[in-house]
C-alpha cells in the first residue's frame, strides 16, 4: 500500500523508563565486554512489538489501536532471560495476556498470527558474525524486573544510517 497517508508502522509497547534505566544499567558491564560486531540498540528504542505493519495507512492504523487499546485492559510484564534470533540479541519479557494483544492487532489490521511471536526487547544485533553465547548468557543472567504496561503506541519507523522512531498515537489500555 502507499499513498499520502501511508507510512511505516508498528503497533509496541515501551517499558517505563525506571526499567529502561534499571535493564541500561545492569548491560553496562556487558556492553564493556561485547565484541564491536555487536550494534547496541540505544534504550529509548527498547520496546515490545505487538505488530509490525510496514507500510500502512495512518488513518486505519490508528483506528486499529484504539480498538486494541479498548479490548485489552493494562497487564503485568517481567522481563529476564534472554536468547537470539538469527543476529538478534534479545531481552525475553513474560506476559502472556500480550498474545491476546498480538492476535488482536493482527485481526483488525487484516494480517495473519505468526505462531513464533515472542514478546522482547531487542537490545543488540549482530553484524556478520554470530551472537557470542557468552553475552547472551550474561544477559540471560541479569535481574527480572516487573511492570505494568498500560499504553498502547502507534510508531512511525524511519530507516536510513540513523533510524528514527516518532510515535504517532499513544492510548490507554482500557479493557
Amino acid at each position: 500500500m502507499s499513498g499520502p497517508d501511508t507510512r511505516r508502522l508498528f503497533v509496541a509497547l515501551w517499558p517505563p523508563a525506571q526499567i529502561v534505566t534499571a535493564l541500561d544499567r545492569d548491560l553496562r558491564g556487558i556492553r564493556r565486554d561485547a565484541p564491536p560486531s555487536l550494534r547496541w540498540q540505544p534504550p529509548e528504542r527498547w520496546h515490545v512489538t505487538a505488530l509490525f505493519l510496514g507500510d500502512f495507512p495512518v488513518r486505519r492504523a490508528t483506528t486499529l489501536v484504539e480498538h486494541a487499546a479498548a479490548d485489552i485492559p493494562p497487564g503485568e510484564m517481567t522481563g529476564g532471560g534472554a536468547g537470539c534470533f538469527g543476529p538478534v540479541l534479545w531481552w525475553g519479557v513474560d506476559a502472556p495476556w500480550t498474545r491476546d494483544l498480538h492476535a488482536a492487532v493482527c485481526h483488525l489490521s487484516g494480517q495473519p498470527r505468526d505462531p513464533r511471536w515472542l514478546p522482547h526487547l531487542t537490545l543488540a544485533r549482530s553484524r556478520g558474525a554470530p551472537v557470542p553465547p557468552p553475552i547472551v548468557s550474561a544477559v540471560e543472567g541479569l535481574p527480572t524486573r516487573t511492570w505494568t504496561a498500560d499504553r498502547l503506541r502507534l510508531v512511525a519507523s524511519t530507516l536510513g544510517a540513523d533510524p528514527r522512531y516518532d510515535t504517532v498515537l499513544e492510548v490507554a489500555l482500557t479493557g
